[in-house]
């Protein structure tokens, strides 16, 4: 019964992500337009940058669904960690967020070009550690539970999950300043809560690694 519903979560959760990125697709196609590839054409509307950093940001929301569940007991064991990560890694297109990826990083902005390389870089750093988190459910799903450092590796995901998003606009997490980042880079906590992140994502893929 419980491998059936997990089941059913991933099938659910896979089509649901699908029909959203193919919705988003479609959208940055039309910002992307017929004119010039995504690697060479400057994009100076709002309103197209906006939809370009809500897009970007959607895959923050799912990641954080993610870690919750992971702090659920019933995925305690290997196995079960590892088909729940793996649905989520089937449900969101890397391809599609690697163009999105170019199409941010070539915003005609360069009053903070930076910044938004600095954004890039921590999301692909967040992803990077669910790949590694896949990885490590992988190479123990043959065991009956996981190893010892896992409850450390908990702790941290959980202190990461309350820096991706929150119910407050005004929170300075992480699916906020990708969505806003004009508004949230001018911010004084802004250095900090990049910095803390990316801290905790290292501490977890390197307790992976070792």
């Amino acid at each position: 019964m419980k491998k059936r519903y997990l089941l059913k979560w991933i099938i659910i959760t896979t089509v649901l992500v699908l029909i959203s990125n193919l919705l988003q697709f479609v959208v940055s196609n039309r910002v992307g337009g017929d004119k010039l590839p995504v690697t060479s054409q400057p994009i100076h509307d709002n309103n197209n940058s906006y939809n370009i950093f809500t897009d970007y940001s959607s895959r923050i929301q799912s990641t954080y669904r993610l870690l919750l569940e992971l702090e659920n007991d019933k995925y305690s064991k290997p196995n079960d960690a590892f088909l729940l990560s793996q649905g989520f890694l089937i449900g969101n297109s890397t391809d599609y967020y690697s163009n999105l990826e170019v199409l941010i990083q070539g915003l005609d902005s360069t009053d903070y070009n930076h910044e938004l390389h600095n954004i890039v870089e921590t999301n692909k750093n967040l992803q990077t550690m669910i790949y590694k988190l896949n990885r490590y459910f992988f190479t123990q799903r043959n065991n009956a539970k996981l190893p010892e450092n896992w409850e450390e590796i908990k702790e941290l995901l959980a202190k990461i999950s309350t820096q991706l998003t929150s119910e407050s606009t005004k929170d300075v997490s992480l699916y906020n300043i990708t969505s806003y980042p004009k508004e949230f880079v001018t911010k004084s906590k802004y250095t900090t809560a990049i910095s803390t992140l990316n801290k905790d994502i290292f501490k977890v893929i390197d307790l992976i690694d070792n």
